[in-house]
């Protein structure tokens, strides 16, 4: 008998603890409902970086722009916890809430406002928050704090905050959703009214005025085109920008790390003569990487199945989860179906090509000359020193 099926077996039976179900991998770090000419978009955030949704489109507006282009002071600009639309006598305002500290920023204009950030001093929140959202309809008087499996209710009008809550006590939400909400938005346009909450890559409406939801979780890609994708090409992006930032000083120092061993395994340099002839191009290739990774916006679109086949991207093995169409790196669905180090590898491949480095060696990369030439050797060049594995083929590819 296999031996899963054999423990599963036993889980089921009482006699071992029930399996651990894994959790999903988080897509959403947090929403934040635009304003003034902005009211029809929402960005929705992952890492350092934030994708726009335009709600009068049902898609993605652009690439993924990093939060350093926002009027977003530090450490707001290398993550938020969630944003929040403002309320009452405070309702052309936003709040950008990250640990126990926010800021304040005017809804028509989109600039912070002196003095912030501050602390947060309502002591039930100090803790932070996973997610924040305003109720509306009968529930337009409350604001919404979530974290971990609890919640803080607070009515704007008389700024009294009741809680913390378990989730289960106060909403009919799934189990899963229960646990956590990684994120909370409110739609407009032709989904004004409608409350949206994000677990992993899943999503629930919900419905204010019956204060139900009013779907089953499901897949967020599903049915937010282009939205997923781009979160998890923002997330490779950032882990690249990050790699590259560790890699880069000891490629200039010529010294640390496994340099070395890097140099010999993926390029094939082992002597003095090729290591003076080719380190500037090593070098050159992952700076101007680095550079077009700084705000990679315009370089990133998602494509859906019916434009990736216009691009020739669909063959009889199936739609590239990422290609090179008009020097513009296109995601596309089958983005989601690769897992994390995968898809950063795919990205950085593409980066490289894109920013005016090589694309592929002709043959097997024997000689320095060609690894110089192949772009993934330099994808297994970073991984190598950031010690995050070699594999030359992606497992799930």
């Amino acid at each position: 008998m296999n031996k899963n099926l054999f423990l599963f077996a036993l889980a089921g039976l009482g006699l071992l603890p029930p399996l651990a179900h894994a959790e999903p991998e988080v897509v959403i770090d947090a929403a934040v409902e635009g304003g003034g000419k902005d009211i029809t978009k929402a960005y929705f955030v992952a890492a350092d970086y934030y994708v726009v949704y335009d709600w009068g489109q049902d898609r993605v507006s652009g690439g993924p722009r990093p939060l350093t282009t926002l009027p977003f002071t530090a450490p707001f600009a290398s993550g938020i916890d969630a944003g929040l639309a403002g309320f009452g006598g405070v309702k052309d305002k936003g709040f950008i809430l990250r640990g126990r500290r926010y800021l304040r920023f005017d809804a028509p204009t989109g600039a912070v406002e002196r003095g912030f950030p501050i602390d947060i001093d309502e002591p039930l929140l100090t803790a932070g928050v996973d997610s924040a959202v305003n109720g509306l309809g009968p529930l337009a008087r409350y604001s919404y704090f979530f974290k971990g499996d609890q919640y803080v209710k607070i009515d704007t009008v008389t700024n009294v905050a009741v809680g913390p809550k378990a989730i289960t006590a106060g909403w009919y939400l799934p189990a899963g959703f229960a646990s956590r909400i990684d994120a909370a938005v409110n739609g407009a346009g032709n989904f004004a009214g409608k409350g949206y909450f994000f677990h992993g890559d899943e999503y629930v409406r919900y419905n204010w005025v019956a204060d139900r939801p009013e779907t089953q979780p499901q897949k967020i890609a599903a049915k937010w085109p282009g939205l997923v994708e781009l979160l998890l090409a923002a997330r490779s992006v950032s882990w690249n920008k990050a790699a590259l930032d560790k890699v880069l000083p000891i490629l200039i120092a010529g010294t640390g790390g496994d340099l070395h061993d890097a140099l010999r395994d993926q390029f094939r340099i082992t002597s003095s003569e090729d290591r003076a002839r080719h380190l500037p191009t090593i070098i050159r290739h992952l700076q101007n990487a680095r550079a077009a990774l700084k705000d990679p916006g315009s370089r990133i679109r998602f494509r859906t199945s019916a434009e990736a086949n216009t691009d020739g991207a669909v063959s009889q093995s199936g739609m590239e989860p990422v290609y090179l169409r008009d020097s513009v790196i296109s995601i596309t669905h089958n983005f989601v179906r690769i897992g994390p180090r995968c898809r950063a590898s795919r990205m950085l491949e593409s980066v490289i090509t894109q920013s005016g480095g090589p694309h592929v060696a002709p043959a097997a990369a024997t000689t320095p000359d060609a690894a110089v030439a192949d772009a993934a050797a330099y994808v297994f060049f970073v991984r190598q020193l950031t010690r995050d594995g070699v594999d030359k083929v992606c497992p799930d590819r």
